[in-house]
């Protein structure tokens, strides 16, 4: 199913055949090389996919890598991963929710815009750089910054006092909130915070 290049001793994963279906295990070798990186738009549209596991031997999940994927419901994340790209599970329209491991350092814009089933973005406890409350909504560590909540959030949202930036996009597809209160902390307002 899958093309890839060897750079340094590693494997990237640059395409795979969308005709891959249902519960997808990505290997964590190809060709005897560790898989380290799954390029942008490498999984896009790939629609019969259920679910993906990512291994502990890749580090990058490239922009857009899963957009697309209508089916997928579930996805488990490898320990070692550190970014997630722009739009990465883009339009994962059935995806119900996902765990952000402690070692992800970096998350791009609009990563989960366009998941209009999912319930909650998770954050491991011990990640250094970003937290999510207690109704899965996405934030900096410091919570400082909201970067997105998931599309079904339903009902009055009160953005905890301390939040400075909301994210462009940030309750993007949020269509079952009824009302938002937004602190007086709140200085900068992205494009398209609520559309």
């Amino acid at each position: 199913y899958y093309t890839y290049r060897v750079s340094n001793g590693e494997a990237t994963i640059t395409e795979c055949n969308n005709s891959i279906s249902g519960d997808v295990i990505i290997p964590s070798t190809l060709g005897g090389y560790p898989v380290a990186i799954i390029n942008s738009g490498a999984f896009e549209n790939c629609k019969s996919m259920k679910s993906v596991t990512i291994p502990d031997s890749v580090t990058t999940i490239g922009a857009s890598a899963f957009g697309g994927c209508s089916e997928l419901t579930a996805v488990t994340m490898g320990d070692n991963v550190l970014s997630i790209c722009d739009g990465a599970f883009s339009g994962c329209t059935s995806l119900i929710s996902i765990t952000i491991p402690d070692s992800v350092t970096t998350i791009g814009n609009f990563v989960f815009h366009y998941c209009d089933s999912l319930t909650g973005i998770w954050v491991d406890a011990d990640n250094a750089k970003y937290c999510s409350d207690a109704f899965g909504v996405l934030f900096d560590k410091n919570k400082t910054m909201l970067i997105q909540a998931p599309a079904k959030l339903s009902g009055s949202y009160v953005i905890p006092e301390g939040v400075t930036i909301l994210e462009a996009g940030a309750f993007k597809g949020c269509g079952n909130i009824t009302s938002i209160t937004i602190p007086a902390s709140v200085a900068v307002m992205y494009g398209n915070v609520f559309t």
